[in-house]
């Protein structure tokens, strides 16, 4: 079954191109290097005018004779769309079941391949998605040697945590979210030396301030002398309010005093 294409014709559109062109070149050359004035700005539209229309009438043409000469192929290009769309509706109900094979045999590879990760892997802290490759599910990726590559990658995480475990620090559990986060060990010592370095700034920066700081001294006040107290007798005289005004200000004042009797 095959398509056939019987001889076709396609002949020139034969029309008088060299004796237009020239009567055009001709008659056209005295508007080359025109110069628009106030003078001629009415001439130059109505020329402007009569050369669009000109224009306007080729284009046209040319319009008529595109739409004739396409017509054929319309009903051609039509006709091929219609087989094709025959030989779509089995394609697409192919490849909707192919898909579902593809799908069951890549959820079974998948299943084979966590199956074979949970049967080795005694680490809780590696999880397979960790390491997993989606070009496993591959066809051409075969079993024996995904598993080779799962054995591998646990092996090497479980010495690059063990590294890890050995180092000297506070920050292990840092490094291990780093790690678990990259699969590089060198990132991890990056962290362990990032965090020690942000550590050490900041004792550096609290022994600065505490030198820089001034001690208050406490302000010991000396307790006064307790003053000398004198006797003087002397009269007053003065009215009733003025005496007890005097008793309020010696009252006030803790100044002791006593009436003398002539």
């Amino acid at each position: 079954m095959e398509l056939k294409i019987e001889k076709y014709d396609l002949q020139p559109i034969k029309f008088n191109f060299e004796e237009l062109k020239g009567k055009l070149t001709e008659s056209l050359e005295k508007y080359q290097g025109l110069v628009v004035t106030e003078d001629n700005l009415s001439d130059s539209t109505k020329t402007r005018t009569e050369l669009n229309k000109l224009k306007t009438s080729i284009e046209d043409e040319r319009k008529r004779i595109k739409k004739e000469w396409n017509e054929p192929y319309v009903v051609f290009e039509n006709q091929i769309k219609e087989l094709v769309g025959l030989v779509d509706q089995p394609i697409q109900c192919l490849d909707t079941q192919i898909k579902a094979f593809e799908d069951e045999r890549k959820e079974n590879k998948r299943k084979e391949i966590q199956k074979f990760f949970d049967e080795n892997n005694t680490n809780e802290l590696i999880k397979l998605d960790m390491i997993f490759d989606e070009k496993w599910l591959n066809k051409g990726e075969k079993i024996d040697k995904i598993k080779e590559t799962i054995l591998s990658t646990i092996g090497r995480i479980e010495t690059s945590l063990n590294v890890i475990k050995s180092q000297d620090t506070k920050y292990t559990t840092n490094m291990i979210d780093v790690y678990l986060k990259t699969l590089d060990l060198a990132s991890a010592m990056k962290e362990k030396e990032r965090l020690e370095e942000l550590e050490k700034n900041a004792n550096l920066e609290r022994v600065k301030r505490e030198q820089t700081v001034k001690v208050q001294e406490p302000v010991k006040t000396e307790s006064k002398e307790e003053e000398k107290t004198f006797d003087l007798i002397f009269k007053v005289t003065g009215t009733a309010n003025q005496m007890l005004a005097l008793r309020d200000f010696m009252i006030s004042n803790n100044i002791k005093f006593s009436k003398v009797v002539d």
